[in-house]
């Protein structure tokens, strides 16, 4: 994979933030922001799995409506198809990998 020499920065600053001694909120905003760059997303949002609501909480996002968020945490969280999959595996998988890509065509 080629980086060009922006994304190369990029993914430097992603390193040394993930350094730093930031409490866990401000990683995620920070690295959400990083990503946008590195990846040229639109979008970020992250969430974190809360046990014993068996439901994502604490959710940070850039770039993102707060009423498409609202939805997400309402409803399409326990309707989603693919992430509690992925979180399943506790590694970095494709989406791919836990659902075929035609019913991945079809959500």
């Amino acid at each position: 994979m080629y980086l060009s020499r922006s994304r190369a920065d990029t993914l430097a600053r992603v390193m040394a933030t993930l350094a730093e001694p930031l409490e866990e909120q401000q990683v995620r905003l920070q690295l959400g922001g990083q990503m946008l760059q590195l990846l040229g997303a639109q979008f970020f949002a992250s969430y974190v799995w809360d046990e014993a609501g068996q439901r994502f909480s604490h959710g940070v996002h850039l770039e993102m409506d707060p009423g498409n968020l609202a939805r997400y945490e309402q409803h399409y969280q326990f309707h989603d198809p693919i992430t509690l999959t992925m979180r399943q595996h506790r590694r970095a998988v494709r989406a791919t990998d836990v659902l075929p890509h035609p019913a991945l065509r079809r959500t």
